[in-house]
């Protein structure tokens, strides 16, 4: 029960992320939620942090309450485009928790996951 619930929250993070997308975004949303098939340990690790800041400070300069009446009529004004996106981006989520969350699947490093990590540490 403790991972659907997160899961939900992931889900509802993100759908605020993407409603509060600015063009032109140094963060491109549609790639990282692309590159989660790669890496799909970042959907509980940066991913849900930085969305989680980046609504927070969305909320607090367009004065809107939290809530899932405040979600459904932001989503209600997306373009019918953005509707479907947001649903494509939604469903790749929904693939990289079931990875993060199953206990026999095992992500297979790549050289260039291998590559990313030591990037990282340097």
């Amino acid at each position: 029960m403790e991972n659907s619930s997160n899961n939900k929250h992931i889900l509802t993070t993100f759908t605020y992320r993407y409603v509060f997308d600015r063009k032109n975004d140094i963060v491109d949303l549609r790639q990282d939620v692309i590159d989660l098939a790669q890496f799909p340990e970042r959907l509980s690790g940066s991913y849900c942090y930085e969305w989680e800041k980046f609504n927070k400070k969305a909320m607090y300069e367009q004065e809107i309450d939290a809530g899932i009446d405040t979600l459904k009529k932001l989503v209600s004004g997306l373009s019918l485009e953005e509707q479907k996106e947001l649903e494509f981006l939604l469903h790749i989520i929904e693939k990289a928790m079931l990875v993060v969350d199953s206990s026999n699947i095992i992500v297979i490093k790549s050289e260039l996951k291998s590559y990313i990590e030591h990037l990282i540490k340097i």
